[in-house]
């Protein structure tokens, strides 16, 4: 089902928004090339950029890493934080300062009712586990729960809107932003600085890869050509924006829990990344006191066609025990930035 666009100037707003969410060309002056591609003049794009940029539509465009390639440990975090709401905002703020925290969310659940993503890089004094102690320390939180990822079966949130031009509106998954062999490289200290600069939201002027570089100590030409190496070696997944769902299309949100044996597995996953709502699906291990396994985050319009979709899932994989986790706050919600001090900073405070 195509999701209506924010208003005014609709379907400009479509147009642009199912190009700006799969691909941002990586071009000295991306913005005259989306102008080409749509038949716009590049002010037409600009303004139309700004528009929703304020209106909260989009919160920023800029590179979408994969941590794990970039040497950072990743895992799901779930924190039994009390049942008062002061004690949950308490503890999301804690949670919420740490910079490695991309997503932080209250959720309904009796035991876990706050969870939040956390990536920690190879270089912190504490590591993963040790700084989810820290933070649950800092917190008063006595029970948690570390969970990562064993297996990826979908990471794409992808939001189709009504009145695109199918010719102009780029794929569910687009193709790879660089013609590039895949390979890999090594993170010296200019793919460090070009990480850093391909992090920040991208500037709304006429060569806006110049304007990064130069914050970075590079040229357009350094970091356009770190990045195609960053994106053929799949450190970074694509170049875009970041939709504000809940201004623009989906505004419940569930996080699922499956318990599927190892046998039923691969099975179950695959099955439930072919809803479209479902934006992401993952293996994880089983804890002792938490026998759930499969995750999976899923997007309604409402709760009624969120519920459907959970029926849905459920006989498509063949009814495994579940629970429903509906998300009632959120907290946090940002790309985290890779390569910075922050990290230190927090861990020698």
């Amino acid at each position: 089902m195509g999701l209506a666009p924010p208003k005014p100037h609709r379907r400009d707003n479509a147009l642009l928004l199912n190009i700006l969410q799969d691909a941002v060309p990586l071009v000295r002056r991306p913005w005259d090339k989306i102008a080409k591609q749509l038949d716009w003049t590049q002010q037409r794009v600009l303004e139309r950029v700004s528009d929703l940029a304020d209106g909260g539509f989009i919160r920023d465009i800029s590179g979408i890493f994969d941590a794990a390639s970039l040497g950072y440990s990743i895992a799901l975090v779930a924190f039994a934080a009390g049942d008062s709401q002061n004690s949950l905002d308490d503890t999301a703020a804690v949670v919420a300062a740490h910079p490695g925290v991309s997503h932080c969310y209250a959720r309904q659940d009796d035991r876990y009712n706050l969870w939040f993503t956390l990536a920690v890089s190879a270089q912190s004094s504490l590591g993963l586990q040790r700084t989810v102690e820290r933070l649950g320390a800092k917190a008063n939180i006595e029970k948690h729960l570390t969970l990562p990822a064993t297996r990826k079966f979908k990471l794409r949130v992808r939001f189709d809107f009504d009145g695109a031009d199918p010719v102009t509106a780029s794929p569910a998954e687009p193709a790879p932003q660089t013609s590039k062999a895949a390979g890999d490289v090594e993170i010296t200290p200019q793919y460090q600085a070009a990480i850093r600069g391909l992090q920040m939201d991208l500037p709304r002027v006429d060569e806006p890869f110049a304007q990064l570089g130069a914050k970075v100590g590079l040229t357009a030409e350094q970091l356009l050509s770190c990045a195609d190496e960053l994106i053929a070696t799949k450190k970074i997944r694509r170049y875009a924006a970041a939709v504000n769902h809940q201004n623009v299309a989906a505004t419940t949100n569930v996080m699922v829990v499956w318990d599927v044996s190892n046998d039923h597995a691969e099975f179950a996953g695959t099955q439930a990344t072919e809803f479209p709502s479902v934006t992401h699906c993952y293996l994880r291990p089983r804890a002792e006191d938490w026998g759930f396994t499969l995750y999976t985050m899923i997007q309604g319009q409402n709760r009624p066609d969120a519920e459907s979709i959970i029926e849905s899932i459920s006989a498509k994989i063949k009814n495994p025990p579940r629970r429903e986790l509906w998300t009632t706050a959120q907290y946090k919600k940002s790309r985290v930035k890779f390569f910075t001090d922050d990290e230190a900073a927090w861990e020698n405070s």
